[in-house]
């Protein structure tokens, strides 16, 4: 699945709780449409402060004019349910707790299933996300648990990562996805 800043725009027209397709604004800038291969949105009656909303997904999105028309959409996703909509309502993307989980079973599925419990560079890429650590190259990183370091390559041990906001850590022997980092973690106050 992949992502992108600023996507937020409005109804075209007004859908039932049960609509496959859903029409869109095309937005004005700084704002973008949602990305045609599919993805996650969230539905709601407001950009700032909804009183209502509603997760979806969707399988594509065709521009026409003015309008973005999304197909194959599931409603009501992440506990969410399915609701009536009109053209004064907005559709943005935001992160979602379904999307947070996937990428955590994702690093954790790899990390369960590799030889030696070793997650490698490579596997945080696939997920989407940028990574960086500064001049190393990422083809030649791979990460395991050193006592209660990271050990990224040959002598680096670092006491976390951050993956797209994401942070990655050992804390107590054991590898932790999406804490908050603490230095009180490390002996550190």
């Amino acid at each position: 699945m992949s992502y992108q800043n600023n996507v937020l725009t409005q109804l075209s027209e007004g859908i039932s709780s049960s609509a496959s397709t859903i029409k869109l604004d095309v937005p004005e800038a700084p704002y973008k449409a949602p990305l045609s291969a599919g993805g996650t949105l969230v539905l709601a009656d407001s950009s700032g402060l909804p009183t209502k909303l509603e997760i979806i997904s969707y399988v594509s999105a065709s521009t026409s004019g003015n309008v973005i028309t999304l197909t194959g959409c599931a409603r009501g996703r992440e506990g969410t349910i399915g609701r009536v909509w009109t053209s004064l309502d907005v559709c943005y993307q935001a992160v979602t707790a379904g999307m947070l989980n996937s990428i955590n079973s994702n690093i954790n599925g790899r990390i369960e299933n590799d030889t030696g419990g070793e997650l490698k560079a490579s596997d945080l890429a696939r997920l989407g996300e940028q990574v960086s650590f500064g001049q190393v190259d990422i083809a030649d990183i791979k990460l395991e648990k050193s006592g209660g370091l990271l050990k990224i390559g040959a002598g680096i041990d670092v006491p976390y990562i951050k993956v797209g906001g994401v942070n990655i850590t050992v804390v107590s022997g054991e590898l932790v996805i999406g804490s908050e980092v603490k230095a009180a973690d490390y002996g550190r106050t």
